[in-house]
């Protein structure tokens, strides 16, 4: 059930879902649950997890309006969520340079070759009757997961946005 809580609100409210897995989990999941389950102050993870999965689908608005608060006050308080994405991955390509390792260039034209072999496979063959969202959810995986190691090898569009805004600020000083 976790999973099925934390990809709806990933999709609906990316920013807050980031948060899980650091050391913000808790701050995100307790803003969920003071919103979502006003009632229970010491409520659980398995609480808030049924409260996502059973929200109405105009509702997870609300999901969203969590996530706009949250970030609200982590800006106030001076947290950046982008610095925090962006040192992470800053940490993976600091380890990979000091290791030196092949995990990460095998791994990371396996996902490449992968995606370009999924996608002249898909153009050259008829998908079988009733396999159309296995496949959907396939591409979706790979996508992501290519994203990710374009990502890590040249960055995000955030950071290069936040680049261009520095140039930006430059110029016009």
């Amino acid at each position: 059930m976790s999973t099925d809580w934390k990809s709806i609100v990933r999709t609906v409210a990316p920013q807050l879902a980031s948060m899980f897995g650091t050391p913000l989990a808790g701050m995100a999941v307790s803003a969920i649950a003071n919103v979502l389950l006003p009632g229970k102050p010491n409520a659980t993870e398995a609480d808030v997890a049924q409260a996502v999965v059973g929200l109405a689908p105009a509702d997870l608005v609300k999901l969203h309006e969590i996530e706009a608060d949250v970030t609200k006050a982590l800006s106030d308080a001076g947290v950046k969520l982008e610095s925090i994405e962006a040192a992470d991955r800053d940490s993976a390509r600091t380890m990979q340079e000091k290791l030196n390792g092949w995990t990460v260039p095998v791994l990371s034209v396996l996902i490449i070759g992968t995606w370009g072999f999924v996608q002249w496979y898909l153009l050259h063959n008829v998908i079988p009757t009733g396999m159309e969202s296995i496949i959907g959810r396939l591409l979706g995986t790979l996508d992501s997961v290519l994203t990710c190691v374009v990502y890590f090898h040249f960055g995000s569009s955030s950071s290069s946005r936040a680049k261009d805004d520095t140039i930006k600020k430059v110029a016009g000083a």
